[in-house]
Parts: C-alpha cells; sequence; structure tokens
C-alpha cells in the first residue's frame, strides 16, 4: 500500500570516532529506504566482547535488511509472534558470525577459538511506513520520539544485574529482555535511537535530540553535552505532505482496532 502524501527522512546519522581505548567505534548503524517504508538500527558493541565492533556492524545490517523485507508479514501478526521472529533472526545471525568472521579474515589460529559470545552489543531497531511503526529493543541505549503531542522516551535503557553491564545480543537469556513495541505515527514525528547519555534528560533535552536535523546539529549536541562524546545517533523524521488528515485518523483508527482485536483473541485462546 502506497502513501505518496507521506516523507520519510533518514539521511541523520551520527556514528563518532570513539574516545575509548580501542581505535574503532563500537557503534554501528544501518538506514534503509524502500518504497514508503523505512528502517533504522542502531547497535552499540561491548566492550567486554573483543569482537563487537564486528557483530555491532553485521547484527545492524542483517536485522535491518530482515525487518525491511519481513514488515508487511508482521503487520498483520500477533505481537509475541513478531518479537519471536525477531529474535530468532537474531540467534541465526549471532551464531553466523564467527563462521562470516574466519571467511573473511581467514581461519587462522588466532581466529580458532572465536566463539558467537565474542560479537555481543545492544539492540535497537525501528520501521515505519509513516502510518504504523514497530519497534525492538535489548539492552541499554534509549528510543525518543518528540511531535506535537510532546517529548517522551518510547524504550527505556534497560542494564544488567552488575553496574556497568547490559543485556547482549549475544546472551543465552536475551529473550527475557528482548522488548517489542508498536506505534501509531503523528504529523512531523521525529524518532531517535541513541545509545548512550539520555537516562536522566527531561522532555527538554529529548525534544533537543529528536530536534537536530543533520549530522553537524546532532555533533553539535554532542559539544553542548546533550550527548557525551561517545554516544551515537540515529534519527528520522516523518513529513506528511498536503495529506487527507481525516483519511490518515480514519486508517490509524482501523490499524489500532486490528492490533486490538488480534490481541484479544490471542489472550482468549491463551486460556483456553
Amino acid at each position: 500500500m502506497k502513501h505518496n502524501n507521506i516523507k520519510i527522512d533518514m539521511n541523520e546519522v551520527y556514528i563518532p570516532y570513539t574516545t575509548k581505548r580501542k581505535p574503532y567505534a563500537q557503534d554501528k548503524g544501518c538506514c534503509l529506504q524502500k518504497n514508503d517504508v523505512a528502517v533504522m538500527v542502531l547497535c552499540d558493541g561491548a566492550g567486554s566482547c573483543r569482537l563487537s565492533h564486528y557483530g555491532a556492524e553485521g547484527m545492524s545490517r542483517y536485522i535491518a535488511e530482515k525487518f525491511m523485507s519481513k514488515w508487511h508479514r508482521y503487520r498483520d501478526m500477533f505481537s509475541d509472534d513478531i518479537k519471536r521472529n525477531i529474535y530468532l533472526d537474531m540467534v541465526e545471525e549471532i551464531v553466523d558470525l564467527p563462521v562470516i568472521y574466519r571467511k573473511e579474515f581467514g581461519d587462522t589460529e588466532e581466529n580458532k577459538d572465536i566463539t558467537y559470545e565474542d560479537f555481543g552489543s545492544t539492540l535497537m531497531a525501528v520501521i515505519t511506513d509513516g502510518i504504523t511503526g514497530m519497534g525492538i529493543h535489548l539492552g541499554d541505549g534509549a528510543i525518543l520520539r518528540s511531535n506535537e503531542d510532546g517529548a517522551r522516551i518510547m524504550s527505556y535503557p534497560m542494564n544488567g544485574t552488575r553496574p556497568g553491564t547490559t543485556y547482549l545480543t549475544s546472551h543465552v537469556t536475551a529473550i527475557d529482555h528482548f522488548r517489542f513495541f508498536r506505534f501509531r505515527c503523528k504529523e512531523d514525528d521525529n524518532i531517535a535511537l541513541v545509545t548512550d547519555g539520555v537516562e536522566l534528560h527531561q522532555e527538554k533535552q529529548i525534544r533537543q535530540i529528536c530536534g537536530c536535523m543533520n549530522k553537524t546539529e546532532l555533533e553539535l549536541a554532542v559539544r553542548a553535552n546533550l550527548l557525551p562524546d561517545d554516544a551515537s545517533a540515529i534519527k528520522m523524521t516523518i513529513r506528511r505532505q498536503e495529506a487527507d488528515s481525516a483519511a490518515l485518523t480514519q486508517q490509524n483508527n482501523a490499524e489500532e482496532n486490528r492490533w486490538k482485536d488480534r490481541e484479544r483473541l490471542q489472550k482468549a485462546l491463551m486460556k483456553k
């Protein structure tokens, strides 16, 4: 289904050169856009995993491609089924990463002991057609949203059981902390994925981050201490051009009713 009156801008990407000890950035992102559907994914490689930069890059690209290819099927599925499908895609990629890495860099003595646990990262993703959207989140970082209704955090950071830890794609218990949500798009929606530095931010700061329109403004946000200097962000803006507001509202309501009906049916089936 095409919505020619809806435009999605997703060119604002900030992946900094890390100031940490390792000479490469552990934050990796991927943005894809096809017709009226856009997806953005951001992964923060774990410092405790020696090849997390490679894992974050592979995972962000793989999840973006899978999310995009399955979008139209997901729109008619139960939330729990979508969550399980995306989780299985994540597991498939993390298990394959050691083999992919050896093919690219050689099956050397140094690489023989590599396991999937060396590629762990956090995972955030949002996909939308400008009418409705879905998001997934594992670990810390946050998904922010700003529009005419205000600014808020759509998905909060989730830390591990010990200070300085979080949940990663390489953890066997990742499914217990894997979050999925749906949303309806608003006029001039601004949605941002941010790896670090939003735990204490209030509405004003969230709105400022979401209001950054390009890489330069995101860099200025870092310098203004809105984000720490090792943070990464990807942002999309949804604009409606000459939209028929009544038709869009009716379509939004129809989509929401479909979700509610499916969720009620699923709960009723689970009770039997």
